[in-house]
């Protein structure tokens, strides 16, 4: 059975490692930028938005965990932020580790933090997906999200 539980100060720099690396390969591909370029925007991008670690005011961290006859097994990462004010969630990121995938595991986490978000009486989820990320675009549609508006670029 996948378990969600908050996320460990100790747990914080294996999640951000992870993390950091994924989004800055999106990111230079999606935007066209060196690797390196795209790294150091992810690590300052993620430190503003954790100034507090897992302790950050608003942002709920979470790793996903199967439950084993030998104990937890980590599986993956959830990530979302409330914007109290306007009553709703910003889906930061889902990662679910590479052996996982494909299990249904991605989905289970979704309404795993929609029963979440409903307890506090948070009932809209809004996220975004990189262009050159189709597979997740699917991924979301399958699980009910909308389209709700359109980036463009143009290089010359």
């Amino acid at each position: 059975m996948l378990q969600l539980h908050p996320m460990r100060a100790d747990e914080l720099s294996s999640y951000l490692a992870f993390n950091n690396e994924a989004s800055a390969i999106e990111m230079a591909a999606n935007y066209a930028i060196e690797l390196e370029k795209a790294q150091q925007v992810i690590v300052a991008q993620t430190a503003a938005r954790l100034p507090a670690g897992v302790d950050s005011e608003d942002d709920c961290l979470f790793c996903l965990e199967l439950e084993r006859d030998f104990g937890h097994e980590l599986i993956g990462y959830l990530w979302f932020s409330i914007n109290r004010a306007e009553c709703f969630a910003w889906l930061e990121a889902i990662d679910i580790l590479a052996p996982f995938q494909n299990h249904g595991y991605g989905s289970a986490a979704l309404a795993l933090a929609e029963e979440q978000l409903s307890a506090q009486g948070i009932r809209r989820m809004s996220l975004h997906v990189a262009g050159t990320n189709q597979r997740a675009l699917r991924f979301y549609q399958r699980q009910g999200y909308g389209m709700t508006g359109y980036n463009l670029k143009k290089n010359w």
